[in-house]
């Protein structure tokens, strides 16, 4: 019987030993195949019946192996079905094909190839601050070294690490490690709300915290993607009154972190 429920030939699609006898509901009653759960190669679908009851089909099931015999049983179909799978050709999945994208999608794609170095002295320094040039000043330009080196000896981890993401436009994997350094900072602030919109003693809340905080920091990094909090809420599984909440001390650690890394860089590019 183990032999039937576990087909000892590994899939020949994908070399995976996943296979499982499956049982689903055909237009006469249930039918049997074996399908490897890795690629999704399936064998056809194996149903037995006397002469009586295919005769009586009306229509024939299209697309099901009927075996005929005076003594049907589910057994017989599923004996079948995994003789196929060890001595006849599988029918292969489906293609995944990706959809083109969208013009709005292509829109998105930004593609900023400038330093971002320059970037940090022109977007982390307010608009009240000028970089000295050669001609305004008898102080000496800046260069690339001076912004990098106010960058190394920025004085908060957190920040500096919120400042590089917003700068260079940080992908997914680089935001969900920013995520990791503010979740403590972002879990005392929430735990200050009243009343506390999650439960952070249980595992399923410190995870919609988690998904709260990275929607909040990939907000900040493109802000021109922004989602509306109803589908955030819906993703996350949580109200919508309390995602907000959660959302919003996120950014709040966020900006302040981002807000005190511009005023030490500022501070360390002044003073030169």
């Amino acid at each position: 019987m183990n032999e039937v429920l576990q087909p000892p030939r590994e899939c020949s699609w994908c070399g995976v030993d996943a296979a499982r006898v499956r049982r689903l509901r055909g237009m006469h009653g249930p039918v049997h195949l074996v399908m490897c759960m890795a690629c999704g190669a399936v064998t056809p679908a194996f149903v037995a019946l006397t002469v009586e009851q295919y005769e009586a089909l009306s229509p024939p099931q299209l697309g099901v192996q009927h075996l005929l015999m005076p003594n049907p049983s589910s057994d017989k179909a599923i004996d079948a079905a995994v003789h196929h799978w060890n001595h006849a050709p599988l029918i292969g999945p489906a293609p995944q094909r990706a959809p083109p994208p969208s013009a709005r999608q292509q829109r998105r794609t930004l593609k900023d190839e400038r330093d971002p170095l320059e970037l940090l002295a022109r977007m982390l320094v307010p608009s009240s601050y000028r970089v000295p040039v050669e001609g305004r000043s008898s102080r000496p330009g800046l260069t690339t070294s001076d912004v990098a080196a106010a960058v190394g000896f920025m004085r908060s981890r957190l920040g500096k690490a919120v400042a590089m993401a917003v700068v260079t436009r940080a992908d997914e994997l680089s935001i969900a490690r920013l995520t990791d350094m503010a979740r403590w900072r972002v879990r005392r602030e929430v735990l200050l709300q009243r009343p506390v919109p999650l439960k952070l003693s249980r595992a399923a809340d410190r995870w919609k915290l988690r998904l709260a905080l990275f929607d909040a920091a990939h907000e900040l990094v493109w802000p021109e993607k922004r989602t509306p909090y109803g589908e955030l809420a819906r993703r996350a599984k949580m109200r919508k009154r309390d995602y907000i909440v959660v959302h919003r001390c996120a950014t709040h650690v966020l900006q302040e972190a981002l807000n005190a890394a511009r005023s030490d860089l500022r501070e360390k590019l002044t003073r030169g």
